[in-house]
């Protein structure tokens, strides 16, 4: 197999749907996969974008349009991700500082204790 810009044997039109070298909804014309065997007398086999996605949402893979949506949600979790980092980082920190407060607290007491005792 292999993609090429225009479907340059014959029959020149998709095995599935029958389109030619004709546009399509981007204004492009192809690419095609050429899948480099021949059939009855002769004829190459291509096959055009649209029944390509076909195929492909046939076998389990997803429309562009689905994987821009799942990469911006990755970004947002990431994000999420990010921010929850920071959050618990700033919460450690303080949590730390009322550890060490507390022990100097208690060191305190214990060396007022001493002195008083």
């Amino acid at each position: 197999m292999r993609l090429v810009e225009r479907m340059t044997m014959t029959p020149n039109k998709c095995l599935t749907c029958g389109a030619g070298n004709v546009e399509g909804d981007d204004g492009e014309i192809g690419p095609f996969i050429d899948l480099e065997v021949e059939v009855g007398w002769g004829d190459s086999v291509y096959i055009c974008p649209l029944c390509t996605l076909r195929i492909a949402l046939l076998s389990g893979f997803i429309t562009p349009d689905d994987k821009k949506d799942l990469e911006a949600q990755i970004a947002n979790l990431e994000g999420q991700v990010h921010d929850l980092g920071a959050s618990l980082a700033e919460k450690e920190r303080r949590l730390s500082a009322i550890s060490e407060g507390r022990k100097a607290i208690r060191k305190e007491r214990e060396e007022r204790e001493k002195v008083a005792g």
